[in-house]
């Protein structure tokens, strides 16, 4: 690389080096199968008990038999109300305390486990790790 190429790559590095972080949040689920469900998940990399093995631990294919399908879909209720304890910038972002921010939510889930022979497995595993929604009422204090 001779010096002038390298003087035009510069500027972009140094703009790159000025980037700001971008931060979102959101929700990690739990909820990848039904029956990780009922034991809270415990040993979930370990144990293959059907197709939703795929999500934790894709080498537990090896232990299912020929084809197995798993698939579901998870309801979850979410509550979520702030409370506004003197915050000085209303008259810039409204006033109010927005409502209840939650709603229901549903998680679907699929998962298939194929066996083409004995050495060799294909799977494919649909799963939501992140998501759901928080969304408040306008006008409220949060809303800037």
């Amino acid at each position: 690389m001779n010096f002038p190429s390298t003087m035009k790559l510069l500027p972009a590095l140094i703009i790159s080096l000025l980037a700001g972080n971008a931060s979102a949040a959101g929700f990690q689920l739990l909820e990848q199968n039904a029956s990780g469900l009922g034991n809270a998940y415990a040993g979930s990399a370990a144990v293959a008990e059907n197709a939703s093995t795929i999500f934790y631990n894709p080498a537990g294919m090896t232990q299912l038999k020929d084809r197995e399908l798993s698939t579901g879909l998870v309801a979850v209720g979410t509550s979520f109300k702030f409370n506004d304890t003197g915050s000085s910038v209303g008259f810039l972002t409204g006033t109010g305390t927005g409502g209840n921010g939650g709603g229901w939510g549903f998680i679907p889930n699929a998962y298939m486990s194929w066996a083409l022979n004995k050495d060799l497995y294909v799977g494919l595993g649909v799963g939501a790790p992140f998501g759901l929604k928080t969304e408040y009422d306008n006008p409220w204090v949060g809303a800037a």
